[in-house]
């Protein structure tokens, strides 16, 4: 399999939008009022896509993420990804981080095909886009980079031949190839609760009870019940990995 990602032009964002058209996110009025209150210049927010796509080794296109990242101010993020299949199905994955002065904190929620599955205050919000985990995977040295191919494994290399995965300067205990308990690296407590989902895929996987297609499945599930730095990006690694693995025919 290939992988090939690239950063798009501002003169293609027009054609790639219409996808995001029907977001939850972005047609929230008390987003709209959020950023209206901290920030009236709404057209100098940072906007920021590009696309990755993975094809099997007879040039089929496996799957292709379109990412839209939104960064409005250091008050209000908003990150749009949509996810398309080989059987040309769709996933739309919506990440908004708001900040309420309330409480000096962040409510951060995540959607996936409008239904609220992850709700939260945090910390922190999201970084600027040149520093945001679903970029970082594309080798680009500027923002008018071609598509430029790269093996999968290269791409996802926490995930396919590496350690334990790091994203935005947090390193996992249990993301990652031969990561965790009685592997070259990690192991321990999940440092959160994507790191709970590997740890329980790779218990899946060692008590061989069900099958690697259904430990693999499980995991995918797991990964889109919460929100943590690169879980996306992860997500298309075990894709892979399930695709070597004969699960999807």
């Amino acid at each position: 399999m290939l992988q090939k990602g690239k950063f798009l032009k501002p003169t293609e964002y027009s054609q790639y939008n219409e996808m995001f058209n029907d977001s939850k996110v972005l047609s929230d009025q008390e987003l709209k009022a959020g950023v209206e209150s901290f920030n009236n210049e709404i057209n100098n927010i940072q906007q920021r896509m590009a696309v990755i796509s993975t094809f099997e080794d007879s040039g089929e296109l496996f799957d292709e993420l379109t990412i839209r990242y939104l960064y409005y101010n250091e008050n209000v993020q908003v990150l749009l990804m949509n996810l398309k299949n080989r059987n040309e199905s769709r996933k739309l994955i919506e990440k908004v981080w708001k900040y309420k002065e309330k409480y000096d904190l962040y409510h951060h929620q995540k959607f996936i095909n409008h239904e609220l599955v992850f709700d939260e205050m945090v910390e922190e919000g999201y970084k600027q886009p040149e520093y945001i985990p679903e970029f970082s995977i594309i080798n680009s040295e500027n923002e008018e980079n071609i598509i430029k191919p790269s093996a999968i494994g290269d791409a996802h290399t926490c995930t396919a031949s590496g350690s334990c995965c790091q994203f935005e300067g947090v390193t996992y205990n249990h993301c990652g190839a031969y990561c965790g308990d009685n592997e070259s690296a990690g192991g321990g407590d999940p440092i959160n609760t994507v790191d709970g989902c590997c740890e329980q895929h790779d218990d899946c996987l060692i008590a061989g009870t069900t099958s690697s297609c259904t430990c693999h499945e499980l995991l995918l599930n797991c990964l889109g019940s919460y929100s943590a730095p690169g879980d996306t990006i992860m997500g298309l690694g075990i894709r892979f990995r399930a695709f070597s693995d004969g699960c999807y025919t």
